[in-house]
């Protein structure tokens, strides 16, 4: 699992002072006056992310935690593996995320972006009958090292995004440049999953197309919910790794799970407090409901135009209005601030103590204060 730079950071310009919400589209706008009119774990973190971003000491530091993670010595990687175990084994005692292998009668887990290999050992350790096949980007690639062999484990190297037939693609025009890179053979037949883990993430050392750079992340995201949803059994579990919960993108996801599944949200304490990322555990999913069967076919076609469409189809397609950001808020604002206070509050800690912060004493005299609501309406 890997994060972009200003994910791994925290501390992205688009999430940072009030002042900067002047520059952003109005959705942006909108859904983060929102959320700091309500959230003090929020604008906490966003102050120390701004803090963060303008100091240099920061930018020195996640250069060289980027360094050591893009070049891994077999300690390191060792090292690694073992702190994905106890993330797996943490985020399964506190969500009981995996408690419905114990009640199957076929075990199966899906995990994708499987590598170094510790959810999947996290599984196969309490649960010793159950299977789990494996799909990760091989570290020729410029994927991680795996680190676990197991023979109820089956693996594939494969690169997700290249999955067009299990995409719902079954042509690729010869004539066009991704037709080299994709292939329209179904990897998923009809196999059906307790647990689905969307955990793969986009890397530094991948060689992909110039084509692929600027939507990576998302079609990368898209294609494993989809991948996930349709073969994820009745009242199974779906984990996925996301970013932000103020994000509008990750919004929008936690809106759409709430419509068919019970979700909680699970960010370690420790290994990778500083960065953006945290679980998403959507629990008892019901992947037949109209809602999902929408969601899917959503997220198909925007996999699709993101994949083979102009630049001009793609900002279509991710394109939200103001009206429709709003509804959104309405229905499920109040929800997903609860949801998000904790993560905030996580990521604030850890980015207080962080040394490009407290070496400044900004950290320890930083004093929070909500902005009125008529103070964000107003920009």
């Amino acid at each position: 699992m890997d994060a972009t730079e200003s994910e791994a950071a925290g501390t992205h310009p688009s999430t940072v002072t009030n002042e900067a919400l002047l520059n952003m589209p109005n959705v942006h706008r909108l859904i983060l006056g929102y959320i700091a009119t309500r959230s003090p774990e929020y604008c906490q973190l966003r102050d120390l992310r701004q803090q963060g971003w303008e100091n240099p000491a920061g930018d020195d530091f996640f250069k060289h935690q980027r360094q050591q993670a893009d070049n891994p010595t077999q300690t390191r990687a060792r090292k690694f593996y073992k702190m994905t175990i106890d993330i797996g084994r943490t985020l399964d005692n506190r969500t009981n995320a995996f408690d419905v292998l114990q009640t199957s009668k076929e075990p199966l887990a899906l995990d994708m972006g499987m590598a170094p290999g510790g959810f999947s050992t996290t599984i196969l350790g309490k649960y010793p009958e159950a299977r789990v096949r494996a799909i990760t980007l091989p570290d020729t690639d410029g994927g991680h090292a795996i680190q676990l062999r197991h023979k109820n484990l089956k693996l594939e190297l494969r690169d997700i995004n290249t999955l067009a037939g299990d995409l719902g693609l079954n042509t690729i025009p010869e004539t066009r440049h991704e037709a080299r890179s994709l292939t329209t053979e179904k990897l998923f037949a009809r196999e059906a999953y307790d647990v689905a883990i969307c955990g793969g993430q986009i890397t530094r050392n991948q060689q992909r197309e110039q084509w692929r750079e600027q939507r990576e992340s998302r079609r990368l995201q898209l294609a494993q919910l989809v991948i996930a949803m349709e073969h994820l059994k009745n009242t199974g579990t779906l984990i996925a790794v996301l970013h932000k919960p103020e994000s509008l993108d990750t919004a929008e996801i936690l809106h759409i799970f709430s419509s068919f599944s019970d979700i909680m949200l699970f960010k370690p304490d420790k290994a990778h407090a500083r960065r953006s990322s945290f679980y998403m555990v959507a629990k008892n999913v019901q992947p037949h409901s109209l809602a999902a069967v929408e969601a899917v076919e959503t997220w198909k076609e925007e996999w699709r135009v993101a994949t083979l469409g102009s630049d001009d189809e793609y900002a279509i397609s991710t394109h939200r209005t103001v009206e429709e950001t709003q509804r959104m808020l309405e229905q499920y604002g109040e929800e997903l601030v609860a949801l998000g206070r904790p993560i905030w509050a996580i990521q604030a800690r850890a980015l207080k103590e962080a040394p490009f912060i407290r070496s400044t004493g900004l950290g320890r005299r930083y004093v929070s204060r909500v902005p009125e609501r008529g103070e964000v309406d107003a920009l």
